[in-house]
């Protein structure tokens, strides 16, 4: 690898938290434009979300902006591209006159501008390629995997029912439903085996299946899994377990013939009964639950007793006997005898835990092997099933994009044809956040990345290991890891510079110099724990590794201001406590009390930020603060008032916390289950928080209208809505906590119209898809003053003055997970091809699967302390972590154990520096890493400069930011930067009204079914026949001589399809009706004929009027004008005339002179035509 190339083809930014990431993105594309303005058609830039697309695309543009405009700062961005261009090209004018000139190009050519998400990119690749990888032209790309999924699952479970099906098909889908069913049973675990299928089922999305996927399929027949579970369930048999009791009693019972053969007592042993061996001993005795070991609450064997079998010879082994004399013994035992004894009881120790361990490990291994067996042997049957419904839907999942292309660069010797095919040729890359990359994602880009360096093209690949956060994303850092250390085995290691970027330009000078030294010890401690707790394990030196670049550069301006603030604070968690003490109520209490403390200081609520591991953590912040105010204090601690903070979160406000949505739900189940009074009174819950003075339901709804339930489900769900809600019986209280709940409302309707369009369903079918999917979907906030509530995983790229990280106590490794692993190479295992494991730290470390295990938990702490980083690095000035505290961190393993330690560590080295006083002169004084311990129910670890007790708001510091307030407000106004992000709240309002259904094809035919005037159902075949067909007819033809070709028309349309109005009927109709004197002077050609068009007259609020007769006849603006309409109905004349009269009066505006008016009845056999002025 190459540390000092100048000019390397391939550039990788080691980008730090904090470290100016997207400023150098920014640059080193704008670099590009200043060589050549048009290299943005060249250049391809990926990023991993939607937001980081949307924030590199604005910061560029914003920068070239502001070189354009010589905005303040733009001499910054100048300088840094001066250092990257060749010297003819470092004068700033001609920079400004190439930046103009780029996005000028960039705005009239913004579909060539290609910053875009990674997935983004490979999806306009699949569809270019959709002939070649025999794919529709029209295909949709799938989002929603598991929907599918859950789908395929429901879809096979009923096919056992099928009678179309071959009956031996059905027939093993049912053993197989039942083998796992007997499995779970079997495991103690509910028989409902359906949702662990669906579960298991999401295997089906990830990468390592759908590399193994054909290998998989060879050995997942269903005959090949019956016949190696049967073998597995053999070793781990009831009967053979009964077998290893037997040989453990025989150990046990030798034992015995020792004790005898040199005469020694119970009672000789130390301890006794509590001796190692005696205790040894007798669990072998108590049968497999005992001496397995599997069970965590009994773990075997204890430390004492693996004391007595270490095979370390220079270690003193404690004694078992004691020489002592015992009372009423004649003489004490012998010296020789006892360490003869000695010798051989550790011996038959040592062979008795040999062979227990091989016996456990072959019956555990054969167990974790077999439990999810049958879920495996289902996954290929579930994949045919998924299969079927993308292909019927023409659906591509997205998740198989990656592997489709790899498959195809593979066989493809001319790769860069593929990505050519997109439309343009790709010279530069940029790939940011590179570290959450996959192995196929990077294998299909490095196709590209090879073909730029071979072109003498630079790219750039931006990442941090220590940010890699995304393995269950199959993001892989080694790759990252591998690159910067020249380990690539692909790319030439003198083609590839690596470029630190060293300074935090993010944090305020205490937190930078805090978590340089917390991350590095805590890698440190996380190293030698696992080197104590799992010896065995490999890349134990990669903790270490990924760290040792942690520490970074204060920027230049921070350096001696000793500001930022570190605070963490862990409590010891009293479950069994008097006053019902658990760790949410800590949390709440601490969490407040900061609150209070910075919101009092006048800290903005969009300063301040809450970060959790787990998204259900932040619905009960979210759900607790909206429900208790924060007391605020002066700074001498008296109260000051109260304040219910903004709390803005994505994952706090779903569908499900907003009444309204709730009432309409529960609306809909009382019209799907009218005898189920327990939705009715939900219904009345959830309907009274905006309405508490209704108890009686809407009739419709209580009496489930028929006419209600025959409306879609859009219509149904606007109409359910104006029924509990009408505005005209709501008072101005009630308006407003509705128009509050008006986002959830409009997001509901989307998502309803969605699943309407993508789905043929019912009510039931949309009530099934509330409870799966609708009900967690989260709306978007738009608050901009308020607290902010995210998880640690999307808070990536984020930053915050103030961050507070409560329940920072999480588990390394998630429940449930699950592990996958290569089958050994021996009977039965050898039959099968990847085998899942239940991640369980117990029995997978007594199995064949324990070097499995040690690898993942080492990779579950690396993505554990990578988590901690993001989060810690956060915080701009104020970090606040809140945790549990552990008893005995040196046995624990959690995430809490590794925080104490490090701060214990911490404080021994001392390793914080002073930086000294104030500068001014203030008397402020620095706490250095210190603990304090109350009554060992709390640490807290403070790191910050703390003012003196007298220092009041009349002090030197308060005086500086009075004066930069002045200095502020006097400052001349900045010219705004157009393409700089600006936030502001909007309120939106939801109405709805009644909305009938149009029914729309492919033809003119509709026009027809839908009646002129709203008129009761059992008269529409009526209007069809005679009314609107005629109509139609009338206000199109010209003469009679156009009547047949118009009623064939109608015809070949289907209009008359069906209907009593045959063809021949509706010919000798219209022929009668052309035949009446007066008509019959109106259908000829003398006559300029205007069918039905508009005439349009605006408004003064600027809307359009539109006005539309039936028929106009002309013979010149100066000549006679006739305005005839046409009538199927009721006499209405004073109406009608009215209507007539309006249309006179437009066309004598429009400049036709001579205007008369006709209403034709055309059912009138009396009086059918009537004259209108």
């Amino acid at each position: 690898m190459s540390q000092s190339n100048p000019q390397p083809n391939l550039t990788v930014y080691m980008a730090s938290a904090g470290s100016g990431k997207t400023f150098t993105l920014a640059v080193e594309y704008i670099t590009l434009l200043i060589k050549n303005p048009d290299n943005y058609r060249y250049t391809l830039a990926v990023t991993f979300t939607n937001k980081a697309t949307e924030e590199m695309k604005t910061r560029i543009l914003s920068q070239l902006y502001a070189i354009m405009k010589e905005l303040k700062g733009c001499q910054d961005i100048i300088a840094e591209i001066q250092k990257r261009v060749p010297e003819e090209l470092r004068n700033p004018e001609l920079i400004r006159k190439r930046a103009t000139i780029a996005l000028k190009n960039m705005l009239n050519d913004y579909n060539n501008f290609r910053i875009e998400t990674i997935d983004s990119f490979f999806q306009t690749v699949l569809r270019n390629l959709a002939h070649e990888l025999h794919l529709t032209a029209s295909l949709t790309v799938g989002l929603n995997d598991d929907e599918v999924h859950a789908q395929a699952v429901d879809n096979v479970i009923e096919s056992i029912q099928d009678e179309r099906l071959p009956k031996t098909d059905r027939d093993a889908l049912l053993q197989w439903i039942m083998d796992f069913v007997e499995e779970q049973i079997r495991n103690n675990k509910n028989w409902n085996v359906i949702g662990s299928i669906k579960d298991f089922s999401r295997n089906l999305s990830r990468e390592f299946y759908q590399k193994n996927a054909e290998s998989l399929k060879k050995t997942s027949s269903p005959d090949n899994i019956r016949r190696v579970l049967a073998q597995l369930r053999a070793l781990y048999s009831k009967e053979e377990k009964k077998k290893i009791d037997g040989k453990m009693e025989e150990y046990a019972h030798r034992f015995e013939q020792l004790k005898e053969q040199y005469n020694i007592k119970n009672d000789h042993f130390a301890g006794k009964s509590r001796n190692p061996a005696i205790s040894y001993f007798d669990k072998l005795t108590k049968g497999w639950e005992v001496y397995s070991g599997t069970q965590n609450s009994t773990p075997f064997p204890s430390n004492k007793m693996i004391e007595q079998i270490n095979d370390d010879e220079n270690e003193q082994k404690p004694a078992l006997i004691t020489t002592k004399k015992k009372k009423g013994e004649e003489e004490i035992l012998n010296p020789e005898t006892v360490t003869d004894f000695e010798t051989n009881v550790r011996n038959l120790m040592k062979e008795a835990e040999n062979e227990r361990k091989k016996a456990v490990c072959k019956c555990v291994t054969a167990e974790l092997a077999a439990k999810h067996l049958s879920e495996l042997g289902l996954l290929d049957r579930i994949k045919h099933e998924v299969d079927r419904i993308n292909g019927e839907a023409n659906n591509f999942p997205l998740s198989q994009t990656q592997k489709l292309l790899s498959d195809l660069i593979n066989r493809d010797s001319d790769a860069p044809f593929i990505y050519e095919k997109i439309g343009g040729v790709i010279r530069y890359i940029m790939i940011d956040e590179f570290q959450d990359t996959s192995s196929v994602q990077w294998d299909n880009f490095k196709v590209l990345i090879r073909d730029c360096i071979a072109h003498d093209s630079g790219s750039l690949i931006v990442g941090d290991v220590k940010q890699s956060i995304y393995r269950w994303r199959s993001g892989d850092w080694h790759l990252l890891k591998d690159l910067g250390e020249g380990h690539d085995k692909d790319l030439d290691p003198e083609m590839v510079g690596v470029t630190p970027l060293e300074t935090n330009w993010r944090s305020e000078e205490n937190v930078v110099c805090f978590n340089n030294i917390f991350f590095k010890l805590l890698a440190k401690v996380a190293t030698e724990k696992m080197k104590r707790l799992y010896p065995d394990a490999e890349g134990l030196t990669d903790i270490c590794e990924i760290y040792h670049d942690v520490a970074q550069k204060v920027r230049p301006d921070r350096i001696g201001s000793h500001s930022g603030e570190v605070h963490i604070t862990q409590i010891k968690i009293n479950r069994n406590s008097e006053n019902g003490e658990d760790e949410d109520t800590v949390m709440y209490e601490k969490v407040g009390q900061t609150l209070a403390n910075l919101l009092s200081k006048g800290v903005a609520q969009k300063d301040i930020t809450l970060l959790v591991r787990d998204n259900r953590n932040i619905k009960k912040l979210a759900t607790y603060f909206q429900q208790h105010p924060v007391r605020l204090t002066d700074h001498q601690g008296n109260p000051i008032g109260e304040v219910i903070p903004n709390m803005v979160s994505d994952e706090a406000f779903r569908l499900d916390a907003s009444s309204v949505v709730c009432s309409l739900i529960n609306a809909m189940r009382v019209l799907v289950f009218p005898m189920e009074n327990l939705y009715r009174e939900m219904l009345r819950k959830s309907w009274q928080v905006v309405r508490p003075e209704c108890f009686t339901l809407p009739s419709d709804i209580e009496n489930g209208d028929k006419a209600l339930l025959r409306l879609s489900l859009t219509d149904m769900a606007r109409r359910i809505y104006s029924l509990l809600y009408p505005s005209g019986q709501m008072d101005g209280q009630q308006m407003q906590s509705l128009e509050e709940q008006s986002a959830y409302v409009c997001t509901f309707f989307d998502k309803v119209q969605a699943f309407v369009r993508d789905n043929v369903a019912d009510l039931e079918d949309l009530l099934h898809e509330w409870d799966d999917n609708l009900c967690s979907v989260s709306i978007q906030s738009s608050e901009t003053d308020g607290i902010r509530l995210l998880t640690i995983h999307k808070s990536k790229g984020l930053e915050s003055p103030n961050i507070i990280i409560p329940y920072c106590d999480w588990d390394i490794e998630k429940p449930n997970s699950q592990l996958w692993v290569k089958a050994q190479q021996k009977a039965p295992y050898k039959d099968l091809t990847l085998i899942p494991l239940d991640l369980s730290k117990t029995r997978l470390r007594l199995s064949d699967y324990r070097q499995d295990y040690d690898r993942e938990h080492l990779m579950n702490i690396i993505d554990n302390l990578n988590l901690l980083y993001v989060a810690f690095t956060r915080a701009r000035r104020r970090l606040y972590v809140f945790g549990k505290l552990v008893s005995d961190p040196e046995k624990s393993e959690g995430l809490s154990a590794l925080i104490t330690q490090t701060l214990t560590e911490l404080q021994q080295l001392d390793a914080l520096p002073d930086n000294g006083a104030d500068p001014d002169g203030e008397e402020y004084v620095r706490t250095q890493a210190q603990i304090d311990d109350d009554g060992e129910t709390m640490t807290e670890f403070n790191f910050h400069l703390v003012p003196p007790s007298n220092n009041t708001k009349t002090g030197k510091t308060e005086e500086k930011v009075r004066q930069l307030a002045a200095a502020t407000q006097t400052e001349p106004v900045q010219e705004i930067n157009i393409f700089d992000p600006v936030i502001s709240r909007h309120p939106i309002s939801f109405t709805t009204g009644e909305v009938g259904a149009s029914f729309r094809q492919s033809n003119d035919s509709q026009q027809f079914v839908t009646p002129e005037e709203e008129e009761d159902t059992l008269h529409r075949l009526e209007w069809v026949r005679s009314g609107n067909i005629v109509h139609a007819l009338l206000a199109e033809i010209h003469t009679p001589d156009d009547l047949p070709a118009a009623i064939q028309r109608l015809d070949f349309n289907g209009t008359l399809y069906g209907q009593e109005m045959t063809h021949e009927k509706l010919q000798d109709y219209l022929n009668r009706l052309l035949t009446q004197p007066e008509a019959s002077t109106w259908f000829t050609s003398d006559w300029t004929v205007i069918n039905e068009r508009s005439i349009l007259i605006p408004l003064a609020n600027g809307d359009v009027t539109e006005y539309r007769p039936d028929r106009v006849i002309t013979q010149g603006k100066e000549e006679l004008t006739l305005v005839i309409d046409f009538k199927t109905g009721d006499k209405q004349e004073n109406q009608h005339i009215a209507q007539v009269q309006r249309y006179i009066r437009l066309l004598r505006e429009m400049g036709y002179a001579n205007v008369e008016g006709r209403i034709w009845y055309l059912r009138d056999t009396q009086q059918p035509i009537i004259d209108v002025e």
